[in-house]
Order: C-alpha cells, then sequence, then structure tokens
C-alpha cells in the first residue's frame, strides 16, 4: 500500500498565504471590531527588536484648558500638548504535531491533515489567549497602581452572577465613550444565564450578529477561556481595544519534516507565529519576570508587565466586570 505524505501535497508557502488569509477574514476578533490590523505593527514586526514604540499626542489635555476671552492689549501663554508613548511587544509562538505512518495505514486516514485544517482556528484561538492574558494583567496593574477604575467586582455580593445593572456599570466606565463599545466577551456560563433570561438578541439582520446574538446592541464572543479561578471576566470592548499585527519575515511559519529512519516512518508538522497583540493606551514593561526568549501567556498575564500610559479609563479600550456565574 503507497502512502501519500503531507510533504507531498502541501506547499508551507501557498498554504501559510491561505491561511493568512483566513485569518483576516474569519476571526471572530477582527469581525466583532475589538482587534484591528495595524500597518505599522506589521511592519515593526517584520524587522528587528522585541518591543515597539507607538507614541502619541495627549489631545485629550485640551480638554481641561479653558479659553479666555479676547482681552485687548494682554498676552496670551500658549499651553502645552505633551506625548505619550505605547509600547508593544514582539511575541513568537510555535507548535508541533507529529505521526507514524503506521497510524495512517491502521486508522485509514492522515492525523496531520486534520491538524493542518484545523490550523486557522488553532492560531485564533492563540490570539485569543494572548488576548485575554494580557486583559488579565492590565486589570491586575488597573486594581494595583489606578484604583481599580476599570473593574466592577460583584463576586463579593450576594447577587453575584452576571445582570443588566453590573454590565451597565461596567459600560459606565467609559463615560460619555459609550458609543464607542463595539463588544462584550464572555465564558459560556454567563453568556447561558443570559440566555434563559432571554437577553440575547439573535436576529440574523443584526449586522453585529457574528454568531453568539447581541447583548445591550453590542457583539457577543463566547471564548471558555474568560475565567480565572472561579472568577468570570466578562470584557466590555471598545472599537479597536486592540491593535495586532502579524509578520511571516525572518522565519518559517510552516515546514513539514520526514524521518524515514524510524521505524513506520515519521511525518512531523511545524507550526510558528509572530503576532502583536496590543493592548490600547498601555505600555509593556519587560520585568525580571520574563525569563525566555519571549513572553508566555502567564507573562502577559502579571501586573508587573503592564503601565497606563493614557489619562483615566475613558481612553482605554476595555473596562472587566467580574463575576461567580
Amino acid at each position: 500500500m503507497a502512502i501519500i505524505q503531507l510533504s507531498d501535497v502541501v506547499t508551507p508557502e501557498m498554504y501559510d498565504e491561505y491561511f493568512s488569509e483566513e485569518w483576516t477574514t474569519k476571526s471572530a476578533l477582527i469581525r466583532s471590531g475589538i482587534v484591528g490590523q495595524n500597518d505599522k505593527m506589521n511592519m515593526l514586526l517584520a524587522g528587528g527588536a522585541s518591543t515597539f514604540n507607538f507614541p502619541f499626542w495627549k489631545v485629550n489635555d485640551m480638554a481641561s484648558q479653558a479659553a479666555t476671552p479676547v482681552d485687548e492689549g494682554t498676552t496670551i501663554t500658549p499651553a502645552a500638548i505633551t506625548a505619550g508613548k505605547q509600547v508593544a511587544r514582539r511575541l513568537f509562538f510555535e507548535k508541533a504535531w507529529g505521526q507514524n505512518d503506521v497510524v495512517v495505514v491502521n486508522a485509514g486516514d492522515d492525523p496531520l491533515e486534520a491538524a493542518l485544517s484545523h490550523l486557522g482556528k488553532y492560531w485564533e484561538k492563540q490570539s485569543q489567549t494572548a488576548l485575554f492574558s494580557s486583559v488579565q494583567g492590565v486589570i491586575a496593574d488597573n486594581i494595583a497602581n489606578d484604583s481599580g477604575d476599570l473593574v466592577v467586582d460583584i463576586t463579593g455580593l450576594t447577587d453575584s452572577v452576571i445582570n443588566s445593572d453590573a454590565v451597565i456599570d461596567a459600560i459606565g466606565k467609559f463615560g460619555d465613550q459609550v458609543d464607542e463599545i463595539v463588544g462584550i466577551g464572555m465564558h459560556s456560563i454567563p453568556y447561558q444565564r443570559l440566555q434563559k433570561d432571554n437577553l440575547i438578541d439573535f436576529r440574523p439582520d443584526n449586522e453585529q450578529n457574528i454568531g453568539w446574538g447581541v447583548y445591550l446592541g453590542k457583539t457577543v464572543i463566547v471564548d471558555d477561556s474568560l475565567k480565572v479561578g472561579t472568577e468570570y471576566f466578562n470584557i466590555i470592548f471598545k472599537s479597536n481595544a486592540f491593535m495586532s499585527g502579524e509578520s511571516s519575515e525572518g522565519y518559517v511559519p510552516l515546514e513539514i519534516d520526514r524521518n524515514p529512519a524510524a521505524s513506520g516512518g515519521v511525518t512531523n508538522l511545524y507550526s510558528r507565529r509572530v503576532i502583536g497583540m496590543h493592548p490600547a493606551g498601555f505600555a509593556w514593561q519587560e520585568t525580571a519576570a520574563v525569563t525566555t526568549t519571549f513572553p508566555t501567556f502567564a507573562n502577559m498575564a502579571l501586573a508587573s508587565e503592564w503601565n497606563r500610559v493614557v489619562d483615566g479609563p475613558k481612553n482605554c479600550g476595555f473596562s472587566v466586570l467580574k463575576t461567580l456565574g
């Protein structure tokens, strides 16, 4: 029985091009408006360096600078517009899968072909994990250093499950910027509670419904990783709460290795991704807690790795409602 190997039918360069197209067109994160593809980040990721600076002008400072009436004979003193700097971190992840041809002969099917067909979903999930890890780190920093002004925590209350009042309180963290909110991310447990209360809208003509319906007019994204211990993180996202990028420069994104010397023959599939997934309004700190060449998801969830560089919660990309259900 002749076996056609994955390496005989898959051209890594062509498949990688297809995968990138699949990510930018089908990802729930992209379609929800939560994550914005950033051309500058794409360009920076294609070059060197582990961190990238995104300077910005704090134009919101102008709002607190009152205009003065014209007074003939007096001199106006110009006010300053100060600068800030967001710092993003390069992320580099990899994963490998292998198979012995004995498995293919006995099963009559190729497990690596199955893995390859789900590679897009796999990396989308990893990107969502990077996003949520960053949310955890930013919120931990917010509680430690900014009086928790991005958090509504009802886990200690008698009514500790998700409810409209608590969600509205979390939305209220953005003050008069609530019109920029586009999505709510939640675990399936609080999502089911909202379904039972008949609060999820599934109208097919609603463009914001990308599969999980709409709540309070906002896109719902369900992800069962949005839980830390017994606490559920219900995340209120503004448009472009995260800026993302990706690069295939300087490394091999997809390759197949064949070892005919191993009994039965072994084929290994290697997949890698260089990405950026940065929360708007914050700067990566890179403390001694990062002991690997690139940060782990656990590193990204640490308060020590983040610092808010914009003024106040209104200028941040998300707030969090913590519940027990």
